[in-house]
């Protein structure tokens, strides 16, 4: 026998997949299929939310079925130069005062800066209390 003739069993052996891979490939298959179904599950319940809220809008005619926020600035002066963040209120904030007339400024445009990427306009205005 020469040694072309010996032939061993791995390459005789038709090529495929084994047992285990088949069953690693089904248990991914499987996952995959449990996920979708939960994300399905998950959809119609918010779905179904959302529809149970706009037929208590259109029950009661009423647009603010939900609380109306308002965002409302801190009092400190400080607190406003350092940016610290307005807070949401419940209750509409108190007005300074009545607003200026429409003639109660002269507005004078200095110049006017503008940019394509990123799309921005920046101008620079004088205001002078007439």
């Amino acid at each position: 026998m020469s040694r072309r003739e010996v032939v061993s069993p791995r390459e005789s052996a038709q090529s495929g997949f084994t047992l285990l891979e088949c069953e690693v490939a089904l248990l991914l298959l499987m996952l995959l299929a449990l996920g979708m179904a939960r994300l399905t599950i998950d959809h119609g319940r918010i779905v179904n939310s959302v529809e149970g809220w706009l037929e208590k809008v259109e029950e009661t005619e009423d647009v603010w079925v939900d609380p109306l926020y308002y965002v409302d600035q801190s009092d400190d002066s400080w607190a406003r130069i350092l940016g610290s963040p307005a807070t949401l209120a419940l209750t509409a904030p108190t007005l300074p005062g009545p607003p200026p007339g429409p003639d109660a400024f002269d507005v004078t445009i200095t110049s006017v800066d503008l940019t394509l990427y990123p799309p921005t306009v920046t101008a620079l205005v004088s205001l002078e209390e007439q």
